[in-house]
């Protein structure tokens, strides 16, 4: 049986080009990856940006996932921009192929959950998830998210098809 070795650790600009093959290559095998235009398209430099301003950000996460040193998953949580929507933190979440179904996904979800309840402006946590998307959607049932609607048509397939997305949310107890 071989041997790995598991990290977990906040993602830093210097991570830009791992975190960027990683989100091509996931665009490219699976359909649950929305946004794949933009995602093949944004640059390294954009990119490392991007990272310096969340970390920059106290209401905001990056957690890179690796095995071996590579990159295999990632979790982020923003917040809103806005005083009105500031208390609100999108969580997006991302495995490697080759991780899924060894409870990675889990351990992610609650170290990020664990500092979402740890930090005091954050209220409600939302996330979209394609319909399709069972085992997704079954991990945020799990950890308390509910779907709070349905945008129709709402993601375009490689395949040309439409896909439809659950709006889901979970509320702090706080």
């Amino acid at each position: 049986m071989p041997t790995y070795e598991l990290s977990i650790e906040e993602a830093q600009a210097s991570d830009a080009l791992a975190i960027q093959n990683l989100l091509r290559k996931l665009s490219l095998e699976t359909n649950f990856i929305s946004e794949t235009q933009a995602i093949l398209e944004i640059s390294q430099e954009k990119l490392s940006y991007a990272l310096e301003q969340l970390n920059d950000k106290v209401d905001s996460i990056c957690l890179l996932a690796r095995v071996n040193e590579q990159v295999v998953g990632l979790i982020s949580m923003s917040s809103g921009s806005t005083v009105d929507t500031n208390h609100i933190s999108e969580l997006f979440i991302v495995l490697d192929v080759s991780v899924r179904g060894q409870g990675l996904g889990k351990e992610l979800m609650a170290i990020a959950l664990d500092w979402a309840e740890q930090t005091p402006s954050i209220k409600k946590i939302e996330l979209e998830v394609q319909i399709a998307n069972e085992v997704a959607l079954q991990l945020y049932q799990s950890f308390g998210f509910e779907i709070e609607g349905t945008r129709k048509h709402a993601v375009k397939l490689h395949n040309g098809k439409y896909s439809d997305v659950y709006l889901m949310g979970k509320l702090l107890d706080k």
